[in-house]
């Protein structure tokens, strides 16, 4: 799996997130929002227009996860923070 994560600074989903995928071996490649070019990326994607966008500005919320050029947002998180079965589901961890 080609696995994208894009976090921010002091965001603790992302936290969360890298630390079960870290400690469960998963790899994948880390991109800050802080970055313009990160930013001017993710504005090329559909997805991140459909649904962080408005006609006004962006707000991206992170983490947003990219595997294999599909994006996921608040699929592994629930109420109480990270859903580590459905994230054990989506990342293929046995």
């Amino acid at each position: 799996m080609d696995i994208i994560i894009y976090t921010k600074e002091k965001c603790p989903k992302c936290q969360a997130l890298l630390s079960f995928l870290d400690k469960h071996k998963v790899f994948y490649l880390e991109k800050k929002i802080e970055d313009e070019l990160v930013i001017g990326e993710l504005l090329t994607y559909d997805y991140i227009l459909k649904n962080f966008c408005d006609d006004k500005q962006c707000l991206v919320t992170t983490p947003v996860i990219s595997i294999d050029g599909e994006f996921l947002h608040k699929e592994v998180f629930d109420i109480g923070g990270l859903n580590k079965e459905k994230a054990k589901k989506i990342f293929k961890i046995e």
